[in-house]
């Protein structure tokens, strides 16, 4: 069986064994692709998602909430299995994690400093589709229920993921919210949505699209920094602007709301996360180099042959991009003190070049690209590269 096949049919089964925790089996279909063709329907569109029990009890959390549990090797064994491109010796009891394996776990478990709400909302959407019980917010923090959540933080580091995010953040708002119809109108909540502003990425769960007004569709959101509140966001679709409070207790006046433009906002699709193993096997032909960068501070950039990206210029012109994780948490019983932060987590992906690409129809060997990286923080990176992580 090929790395690529194993890896991805481990993935399937991180579904079952991740909802299994939660009382249920896998959900989501088609691959990653959109919803189809087909026009969206015309007005507003919702699904039957009730944030009050359809969510979580508990909100977004740091990893700090819970210092003894960390995503493990149990983790890496439920999502890609037990060889020996995991566990040394492909020994599954007891598994001793493989230096890539052990480096990668180390990875999330950096990245999950902040906060959980990719897992959150990807999974209480998977639970939603499934018709799931118990419901959601029955589900008590706890062991289980915490490593299957971090399990499904740990999809948005799958290479698919990354290349759906790429894809969804150069689309248009009317297509997004076309796509977003038209999962709807199926019953289905087959995204989550993304939203970044600077030195924080958010991820969140639309379930409905109202019109206030024919040009300002609002898409109605479960935010699992608000445990049972209706949450939104609203797009402009003339001045191609969007708004969203991220810390306001009242939406609609919040003087601080997260504001930002089509490229600040992606979809990923849930079967995305049923991707490959990004670091299983010599034969995966990776196209790109993705590092994980959190640093003290944004005064930070990546260069590459094709240009300098930075926090400030995500997108170079050579398909380098830069993107915040998505786990941003916010307490509000801490108020704005909770906004502060002492460090920024970032992933960024700078294209390379396939192994089966290594040379020109010329016979001539491409160049391979190189990356500087220049930091004035304390910084740590983790770069997974064709040769390693």
């Amino acid at each position: 069986m090929s790395q690529r096949m194993r890896g991805r049919i481990a993935v399937l089964s991180l579904s079952a064994l991740v909802l299994s925790a939660c009382g249920g089996g896998a959900g989501g279909s088609g691959g990653g692709a959109s919803s189809g063709g087909g026009k969206a329907p015309d007005g507003a569109v919702a699904t039957g998602l009730q944030t009050a029990t359809d969510g979580w009890s508990f909100p977004n959390f740091p990893s700090s909430s819970f210092p003894d549990v960390n995503f493990d090797e149990t983790d890496l064994v439920s999502m890609f299995g037990s060889d020996a491109t995991i566990c040394v010796g492909g020994v599954a009891t007891p598994c001793k994690l493989t230096a890539e394996a052990a480096a990668w776990a180390r990875m999330v478990n950096q990245a999950r400093a902040s906060g959980h709400c990719e897992g959150l909302v990807a999974l209480a959407s998977s639970r939603f589709n499934n018709k799931e019980t118990p419901a959601t917010v029955k589900l008590p923090s706890q062991n289980e229920t915490l490593h299957a959540i971090m399990r499904t933080f740990a999809t948005q580091f799958l290479p698919e993921v990354q290349d759906s995010i790429t894809k969804w953040v150069a689309a248009s708002f009317e297509d997004k919210i076309d796509e977003l119809k038209k999962s709807f109108a199926a019953g289905m909540l087959k995204y989550t949505l993304g939203m970044y502003t600077a030195g924080g990425g958010h991820a969140l769960l639309p379930y409905a699209i109202e019109y206030p007004t024919p040009d300002t569709p609002r898409v109605m959101l479960y935010d699992s920094n608000w445990p049972g509140k209706n949450r939104y966001v609203d797009i402009d679709l003339k001045a191609k602007t969007w708004r969203f409070s991220f810390s306001g207790a009242d939406p609609a006046n919040d003087p601080d709301a997260w504001t930002g433009g089509p490229q600040d906002m992606d979809l990923t699709p849930f079967d995305a996360r049923e991707g490959t193993c990004p670091f299983c096997g010599k034969d995966l032909k990776v196209a790109k180099t993705t590092m994980l960068i959190r640093s003290a501070n944004l005064d930070w950039s990546v260069e590459t042959d094709g240009g300098t990206v930075s926090p400030a210029n995500p997108n170079g012109a050579d398909g380098s991009t830069v993107k915040a994780v998505k786990g941003f948490s916010f307490s509000s019983a801490a108020g704005k003190e909770a906004l502060k932060k002492d460090s920024y987590d970032y992933v960024v992906s700078v294209p390379d070049f396939p192994v089966d690409a290594a040379t020109t129809t010329s016979g001539v060997k491409k160049k391979k690209r190189k990356s500087k990286m220049k930091f004035s923080g304390a910084t740590s990176v983790y770069a997974l590269m064709p040769e390693g992580i």
